[in-house]
């Protein structure tokens, strides 16, 4: 008898679980100043859930001297070395608290092509404000 897939299966909801975890443990467990920076974009889940795969970008902070208002590519190297190091961590947590069978390895990812978007969109705003203020100097003309 052939089983029915439902709309997700149970690696998809785990890998929802771990991406809500493994932010918490990102923005309020991790000690580096850094950490409050990183924001996860994706996760990928192993079908196995031997693996896991997490991208994130750095948040911009205009106020906040550790990382700049665009990331550079020092602060992205500086936080992806911190995330390395707190990967073990991070695993075990993810296995105590959501009761794994087995510790997942657990490998971050820096995601250009978040980053990519984002600029973009600030390019198209910049733009967008650009032709309004030359419609309202016409308009006042």
């Amino acid at each position: 008898m052939r089983r029915r897939r439902g709309r997700f299966n149970r690696v998809d909801r785990v890998g929802a679980l771990m991406r809500d975890e493994v932010e918490r443990v990102i923005t309020f467990e991790l000690s580096s100043p850094l950490a409050r920076h990183v924001q996860v974009t994706d996760t990928k889940l192993a079908a196995d859930m031997g693996h896991l795969r997490i991208r994130y970008v750095m948040r911009p902070a205009e106020l906040v001297e550790e990382v700049p208002a665009t990331p550079t590519e020092q602060s992205v190297e500086r936080a992806q070395q911190m995330l390395d190091h707190a990967s073990g961590y991070v695993a075990r947590v993810l296995t105590n608290v959501l009761q794994l069978r087995k510790t997942p390895k657990v490998v971050f990812s820096f995601d250009k092509d978040y980053e990519q978007l984002r600029r973009v969109q600030q390019v198209l705003a910049a733009e967008s404000r650009t032709a309004r203020n030359e419609e309202d100097a016409d308009g006042a003309a």
